[in-house]
């Protein structure tokens, strides 16, 4: 799966050396999770970032 941070994919399969978002968020960090089943839920802010038209799911910073 790739993983996008602020617009950017910083984990790509089989283009990054990164392979865990444990790199990028301390559990501490989070604030919240969203879960968009299908490519219909997204938000629009996601939509607009992907390529593919599958689900994502959105970790959220704490305030």
């Amino acid at each position: 799966m790739t993983v996008y941070v602020d617009g950017t994919p910083v984990i790509q399969p089989g283009r990054s050396n990164v392979t865990t978002i444990d790199e990028f968020v301390l559990p501490i960090e989070v604030g919240g999770v969203e879960v968009y089943p299908g490519a219909a839920s997204l938000a629009a802010e996601i939509l607009r970032l992907r390529r593919r038209r599958c689900g994502a799911i959105a970790i959220c910073p704490t305030k």
